[in-house]
């Protein structure tokens, strides 16, 4: 069994905040925080709790959500790093899902090639450093460079 639990997966998979799942869970938010970021595993009675707040069994929460991480070919590849740097998103929600989360990351790179991404006029502050988690919770690194490589090129 792995000794690290995929809190910040099944709680994105059941589309909660922290705020929620603290409330759901009776735990803070900043310890659900910590548990998420720190990779630290929590007491027994801690797995317990959240589990029954996602309602999912304890043993699932040291596995990833059925289905929530996914592969990419590289015609997929090539299809997200078009829709990051055009806007248009005609994908599946997953890849959809990606190519919106990676735009949310590389803004400040299609901004400065003002490509006419999706994000670009939003006044909105992001908050890269969670969606860096969230993306290296998801997806394998070498697919995430290799869109992020393809984005350079297309720029160029």
């Amino acid at each position: 069994m792995n000794d690290n639990i995929f809190l910040l997966n099944w709680r994105l998979e059941k589309g909660l905040t922290q705020g929620a799942l603290a409330d759901r869970s009776g735990l803070t938010q900043a310890q659900i925080s910590r548990l998420e970021i720190s990779g630290q595993r929590p007491t027994y009675r801690t797995i317990q709790r959240l589990a029954k707040a996602l309602g999912i069994k304890p043993e699932e929460l040291f596995n990833p959500p059925p289905g929530f991480c996914i592969d990419l070919s590289r015609y997929e590849m090539d299809k997200v790093a078009k829709a990051v740097v055009s806007g248009r998103r005609n994908m599946n929600r997953s890849l959809n899902r990606l190519a919106d989360d990676i735009a949310r990351l590389a803004l400040h790179k299609l901004r400065a090639f003002r490509a006419p991404g999706r994000f670009l006029a939003a006044k909105r502050r992001w908050n890269t450093k969670f969606v860096s988690l969230k993306i290296n919770h998801l997806y394998h690194p070498g697919i995430l460079n290799q869109i992020l490589a393809r984005i350079d090129k297309t720029l160029l």
